[in-house]
């Protein structure tokens, strides 16, 4: 197993290697890390035969995401809309998602370093920006 719960050594194989060939697996942004050093010295053949991803992708592209409105609720949704269109889809966004609780605010602080001319986003709950106080 790969990036921070995976083990040292099988992160160790990857950044050495001189091929790696990745059958259908994910490389996102918990396993790459940062995209120019992920395994900066192999070749890298990604090969991704699910049918139901392009299936998927192919959904994707036809039905566009849309949400429901509440009257004055202003629902996460419509936030991350609105927040899409202030900044013409250049936002970082910062949310729990799948991430462990607590994560968001430092990673958001992170980014705000990184990227200081940016308009970078947390959108957290109360229970984990509590644990960062």
């Amino acid at each position: 197993m790969l990036a921070m719960a995976g083990s040292v050594y099988a992160n160790y194989a990857i950044d050495k290697c001189d091929l790696l060939l990745a059958f259908r697996v994910k490389l996102d942004d918990g396993v790459i890390g940062k995209l120019d050093a992920f395994s900066s010295q192999a070749k890298i053949v990604h090969i991704d035969i699910d049918s139901t991803e392009i299936e998927l992708d192919e959904q994707k592209e036809k039905y566009s995401l849309s949400f429901k409105t509440f009257g004055e609720a202003i629902t996460h949704q419509y936030a991350i809309y609105i927040l899409d269109e202030f900044t013409s889809g250049n936002a970082i966004i910062s949310t729990e998602g799948f991430r462990a609780m607590s994560f968001c605010l430092p990673a958001t602080m992170r980014a705000m370093v990184a990227n200081p001319d940016s308009i970078i986003s947390d959108i957290d709950g109360n229970g984990s920006f509590i644990m960062n106080v």
